[in-house]
């Protein structure tokens, strides 16, 4: 998986006409008959699923049988999160902004019964993106965003909000539940789950502190009160 375009994308290293496929390979097993959007951060297609089970050939030459039956897909659709909205201090929706500028909003609930139709799945992990390669967008009925830290709100010496680069302000104990459904990824920092603490970012370890999310010569501002 990498971060293109600010969201998650599965990249398939590209070996071109080293791949060799297998004769049912090159015989397709699902085709669209019908793809619609009901909703701004997907789309949904109806398809024809065919299950071979029977393959000849001879001098006349290759003949396949099997069963078929409908089934459906769903592709997510490129979108920035850009504001959480809370009530009573509980986070009950997300805001996106889809590529052509329209807003949609998300409930918690929704975007929970959303998370079975999705490819991906805890724990997200990031990889170098390779240097040939096909990029392609997760099924699902969301995009799994990137985001990018630019600062914090500490209470004392606690960490309780982080603002990203989009314009979403979240606290930080629901970026890492999101996080944890495969809804978000955070970028550049560690998910850590302590056995006897509360779960936290934090940055890689290498050799300086300056990435850290309370460094101040670091990339944040830190807003402490």
């Amino acid at each position: 998986m990498v971060c293109k375009s600010n969201i998650v994308n599965i990249a398939t290293p590209d070996s071109g006409a080293k791949i060799k496929l297998s004769l049912l390979d090159t015989i397709p097993s699902s085709i669209p008959i019908n793809t619609e959007s009901p909703d701004p951060l997907y789309e949904r297609s109806l398809l024809v699923n065919t299950i071979y089970n029977e393959v000849q050939m001879d001098s006349n030459g290759l003949g396949a049988a099997g069963t078929s039956g409908a089934g459906e897909v769903f592709q997510a659709l490129a979108a920035s999160l850009i504001r959480a909205n809370y009530e009573n201090d509980v986070l009950s929706s997300l805001t996106y902004l889809t590529n052509n500028t329209v807003e949609t909003d998300i409930t918690i609930a929704e975007l929970d019964s959303r998370l079975p139709f999705g490819e991906l799945r805890f724990q997200l992990r990031l990889s170098e993106e390779p240097e040939e390669a096909k990029f392609r967008i997760p099924q699902g009925k969301f995009p799994v965003v990137c985001l990018v830290p630019t600062a914090i709100h500490r209470e004392e010496t606690i960490i309780t909000e982080i603002r990203f680069s989009s314009g979403l302000t979240i606290k930080v104990a629901d970026a890492i539940a999101l996080q944890d459904k495969a809804a978000l990824l955070v970028k550049g920092y560690q998910l850590i789950h302590p056995r006897d603490y509360n779960s936290y970012y934090r940055a890689k370890a290498d050799e300086t502190t300056e990435n850290n999310l309370e460094s101040p010569a670091g990339i944040l501002i830190c807003i402490n009160t």
